[in-house]
């Protein structure tokens, strides 16, 4: 008997030291991806929202900005967007600057989305609809 519950022991011992290693793995977990989609509404309207959900979003179209139709709240994670396959820093206005020929700088709202907007004293992530975007 003594026998049988060193073994028993010993095996228990194993199993634990390669179960914490299995999960103590250093490859991270991708973050959830997220878009701004199209819908349409019992009424027959369109509109916009945030997929999967997201607490505390919101879409429309507003016709004085066409490239952001979803608002996500700001949170303490970073923020980040794909475009042309590759990830960017939410906001990064480096990449939405772009220069006229009379040399006059502005701002290209097709690049460089989540850009933050505040809204009744709370600020929001703003996306275009072509964009998939994500939180670390």
């Amino acid at each position: 008997m003594r026998k049988m519950h060193k073994l028993l022991m010993t095996s228990t011992a194993i199993v634990c030291i390669f179960g914490w290693n299995i999960h103590s793995d250093p490859v991270q977990a991708q973050p959830k991806t997220y878009k701004c989609e199209s819908y349409t509404r019992i009424d027959g309207t369109s509109s916009y929202r945030v997929s999967p959900s997201i607490s505390g979003s919101f879409g429309f179209f507003n016709q004085a900005n066409v490239f952001v139709q979803c608002f996500v709240p700001v949170t303490r994670k970073q923020c980040f967007y794909k475009d042309n396959n590759k990830w960017y820093k939410c906001g990064d206005t480096e990449n939405r600057i772009r220069a006229r020929e009379t040399g006059e700088l502005i701002f290209d709202f097709t690049k460089g989305i989540g850009e933050i907007y505040e809204e009744d004293g709370k600020k929001y992530h703003g996306f275009g609809s072509i964009y998939e975007f994500n939180f670390k």
